[in-house]
């Protein structure tokens, strides 16, 4: 009985002296000033909101002249950028410049971004998504969060150092693709080919996929710098049924239409099992100094709470899909009529998944639940599906110059590691380095993330002079000189 108290004194200590010394990751940076940034820039996002670059699953239904315009929008409006950076075209749905370093010994960093939408059909805008409206100082319209703004801050910011006379010690290069939207085949997946033909190794690449999230999450006060280093594999699969057609009034036991939904309740009744993977214990560990103590004991020894801690992830669809698998049943679809029975029935379930698992082993955990030699399982041919892009380090340089440029920026942020629960253009370019980053410096609410592929998408001003800042600091810092 005295070891066992003694024991439980032993665990009682390390809990406390873990929870008690957690260390802070709050900015300890003195904050910056943020150059003046002319309206020009202003009008020149506006503007190439009103170009209409949506890209749609059927490329055939895709307004190319749009696309070509949009390039001969950026080559107008960024004149000393077109005369000084070598120009590497990819169709209408890739531009890729590069700005050579004085230094070719040094592997080149890549900033990525795309300039194609999602359409803006959904009614409730209260201004025309393609208007580029200026009003309430913010821009508004499709594409000001996803992702023109990466296009043209990016852009903006090359423009200014090119002006300042700045000369990058290592090679710079801006790829923007025209097609993320729609998984980036024509787009990142050439560009990337291109820079793999060429023998082509980048330090680091930054894309979208993770912002300054304020008032995410009630337990920490301060906004959260979120510096993506992984993302979750994303696959389309499809589930088929075949039987004789006929007439509704003199139906089976279980129609094709029937099949299907049988399966899927029992895909939906089996959820995929959660896990804390490194990329989240990095995440909660970085947050830990920042909540309550209570909070703080759970959070800062994940070795014993890691159960009540994914139980909390699980309570809600955003947090849920940060510690497991997901599926989602998108579309189904069976007879045309409504009294004829279909000879085939399908459906469409997206699957995100999560790092540590793939997609054979999420296959054949789909075939094991379904169990039903009627439901044929196979990945949807339109769709490139893509496994788990595993954790970037946070010990090389590209991490460390993002976070610190994030602390010069946003110096009242908490910066931490995070895992990317979406899809990004990053993920075609695993073979051109060992590491990518994710993230997108504009500091959002929850309701500011409804506009993205939403309703009244829109961006600050502020936020977007200051994203334009941050691009041209972070250049100045990896291509060789501090900002």
């Amino acid at each position: 009985m005295n070891l066992i108290i003694l024991l439980l004194l032993m665990l009682a200590v390390v809990l406390v002296f873990r929870t008690i010394f957690v260390s802070s990751t709050k900015s300890k940076a003195n904050p910056v000033s943020v150059p003046q940034i002319s309206d020009a820039a202003i009008e020149t996002l506006s503007d190439a909101i009103r170009i209409q670059t949506i890209s749609h699953n059927d490329p055939n239904f895709d307004n190319t002249s749009e696309f070509i315009r949009f390039q001969e929008f950026l080559a107008e409006r960024f004149p000393e950028v077109h005369d000084r950076l070598d120009i590497q075209r990819f169709d209408e749905y890739g531009i890729l410049y590069l700005w050579k370093g004085r230094n070719p010994g040094l592997k080149p960093v890549m900033l990525t971004a795309h300039y194609d939408v999602v359409p803006a059909d959904t009614p409730g805008w209260d201004m025309d998504p393609f208007s580029g409206t200026i009003k309430d100082n913010a821009i508004w319209g499709r594409g000001t969060l996803d992702y023109k703004v990466g296009v043209i801050g990016m852009l903006e910011a090359t423009q200014q150092l090119l002006k300042e006379g700045f000369e990058p010690e290592r090679t710079i290069i801006l790829a923007f693709g025209g097609d993320e939207e729609v998984n980036g085949p024509k787009g990142a997946m050439k560009m990337a080919a291109w820079l793999k033909n060429k023998g082509i190794h980048l330090e680091y690449i930054l894309d979208e996929g993770a912002v300054i999230a304020r008032d995410m999450m009630p337990e920490v006060n301060v906004p959260i710098a979120l510096i993506g280093i992984a993302e979750k594999g994303h696959i389309n699969v499809e589930l088929s049924a075949c039987l004789s057609c006929g007439h509704a009034s003199m139906p089976p036991d279980h129609t094709a239409v029937g099949l299907i939904s049988r399966a899927i309740t029992r895909l939906e009744s089996k959820q995929f099992q959660s896990r804390l993977t490194p990329p989240v214990r990095l995440f909660l560990k970085h947050l830990a100094s920042h909540v309550s103590p209570g909070k703080r004991l759970f959070l800062s020894n994940l070795w014993l709470f890691s159960f009540p801690v994914k139980q909390r992830f699980l309570r809600k669809p955003a947090s849920a899909s940060m510690v497991r698998t997901t599926m989602a049943v998108t579309m189904i679809s069976g007879s045309d009529k409504e009294n004829t029975l279909p000879d085939k029935a399908t459906a469409i379930i997206n699957i995100r998944i999560l790092p540590g698992e793939n997609i054979e082993g999420t296959l054949h955990r789909l075939n094991k639940i379904i169990n039903d030699k009627d439901v044929k399982i196979r990945l949807q041919d339109s769709w490139i599906n893509i496994n788990p892009i595993q954790a970037s380090s946070t010990k090389a340089p590209g991490y460390i110059q993002i976070a610190e440029t994030i602390s010069r920026y946003f110096p009242e942020t908490v910066t931490t590691p995070y895992l990317v629960t979406a899809s990004t253009d990053s993920k075609h370019y695993t073979g051109v380095t060992d590491n990518i980053y994710r993230f997108l410096p504009l500091t959002l609410t929850p309701s500011d993330l409804e506009g993205i592929h939403g309703i009244n998408e829109h961006i600050r001003i502020a936020d977007f002079k200051r994203c334009i800042q941050f691009y041209a600091a972070l250049i100045k810092k990896s291509g060789g000189r501090d900002a």
